[in-house]
């Protein structure tokens, strides 16, 4: 027996390398992590999108390295698996892969005849601390020496379609150092999605030239926006489909637009972090390009601002189709439908850290408001609960004698609700019921 088991760790099964390749594939398989799945996801690029799908990104590095060390002939299959999305979680990962990549390109990795590692890139996620803030692992490391660490990296992946600045600092956000703003138009041709909303911004000028060179951009995420009287580059308009704002940031320095009128408008969605201060650039935002938006993400660090968003879309946006609200707790005082928009499609979600104060008591209240949206509403179809984590704690209070009543009498109104997944709600809830 003994035999039998180092024989078959030595010696993997012996199929075509087309066979392997697709084992590969479905070992290393991340959902919503590549194009086009991750269009999919669009409205959740950012932090929301992060927290989902970030830890599966993590785990599936060591079913990656563990395939390309069985063999000579799985490191040579498996490879582009390996390098397919790249993870930076620590400054010293940024330095080792570079050395790895440098090497490659230059002929100098272990088998001559090897492809250069870093055309399989397909996918980049910079999650360590702030980049500059190398010194916590190395103290002779400058925070140019970081910057310049990343851009070389960068400059080895020309295949890059998906790149994601999660940065994780206390620190201040800061502009995107020049290095790195140039090694991303290295990649112009490929890039669809460009998230820098987790700890850098790019600078005006340096936004507007590079997304002239960014002709199939799809997602953009910025942490803020420099424009002048409402108007927003013209490259923006024609590429990108889905756009992401904390914050507009009005200025003098436009490099020009020659308004929307002449330019062809691809924007179709917008994802708002809902401040009073903002509400006003906003509104100027929305009277220019609010009647091409069919879908608008609202992402609510408190209730008090809320009205007055709803209002400026019901006023600007004729085309509104689909509006998602991200909110602190269910318990919310603004589920009037009266103020609502003539929408189809209502996604809600609650923010987690709060839900396990409320308990059940939120589910109460939602559902009860949930009651009067179709009347108040007539075009309303469908509601969704998008946080797997508010469709389980709905699953763990739904047998509550308190809860249910409320929840059926939705269930069986006229509206669809759905889970996370887009399945019926009433399914899931069964399936919990039935296991108790």
């Amino acid at each position: 027996m003994a035999g039998i088991t180092e024989h078959a760790i030595g010696h993997p099964p012996r199929f075509p390398p087309e066979v392997w390749d697709r084992i590969f594939d479905l070992a290393t398989y991340v959902p919503y992590t590549l194009t086009p799945e991750i269009f999919e996801k669009a409205s959740f690029v950012g932090k929301p999108y992060n927290d989902e799908y970030h830890p599966a990104l993590r785990a599936t590095r060591a079913t990656k390295y563990n395939l390309v060390c069985v063999s000579k002939e799985w490191w040579y299959l498996a490879t582009p698996y390996l390098y397919r999305t790249i993870y930076i979680g620590s400054p010293h990962s940024l330095l080792s892969l570079g050395n790895t990549l440098r090497s490659y390109a230059e002929r100098e990795g272990i088998m001559a005849h090897a492809s250069h590692l870093g055309w399989w890139a397909q996918r980049l996620d910079i999650a360590m601390s702030e980049v500059g803030d190398t010194h916590q692992d190395n103290p002779d490391c400058c925070p140019e020496d970081s910057a310049d660490h990343l851009a070389e990296v960068i400059k080895y992946l020309p295949n890059l379609t998906i790149v994601s600045f999660a940065l994780r600092s206390s620190i201040t956000y800061g502009p995107m150092p020049p290095t790195v703003v140039h090694a991303l138009r290295g990649c112009a041709s490929s890039l669809r999605v460009l998230d820098c909303e987790g700890g850098l911004w790019l600078p005006l000028q340096d936004l507007e030239e590079l997304l002239m060179n960014l002709p199939h951009m799809r997602i953009l995420n910025c942490h803020h926006l420099r424009w002048a009287h409402g108007l927003i580059p013209s490259s923006i308009l024609s590429s990108v489909n889905t756009l992401g704002l904390s914050e507009l940031i009005p200025g003098d320095d436009h490099l020009g637009e020659s308004g929307s009128q002449e330019t062809h408008v691809c924007l179709k969605e917008v994802i708002v972090h809902t401040t009073w201060c903002l509400l006003d650039q906003w509104s100027d935002f929305m009277q220019h390009y609010g009647r091409y938006l069919t879908s608008i993400q609202l992402r609510c660090a408190g209730y008090q601002d809320l009205g007055g968003y709803l209002d400026m879309i019901r006023q600007f946006c004729p085309s509104i189709r689909c509006l998602t609200i991200f909110l602190p707790s269910f318990q919310w005082t603004h589920m009037d439908g009266s103020s609502f928009p003539a929408i189809e499609y209502l996604g809600l979600r609650a923010a987690k850290r709060h839900l396990s104060w409320h308990g059940s008591h939120s589910y109460i209240i939602l559902f009860m408001r949930l009651a009067t949206l179709k009347v108040q509403i007539p075009t309303l179809s469908v509601v969704q609960l998008v946080d797997h984590v508010n469709v389980e704690q709905l699953c763990e209070h739904y047998p509550d004698p308190s809860v249910r009543p409320h929840v059926d009498r939705v269930l069986n109104g006229m509206l669809k609700i759905q889970d996370h997944e887009g399945n019926p709600l009433s399914e899931r809830l069964a399936a919990a019921v039935s296991t108790l």
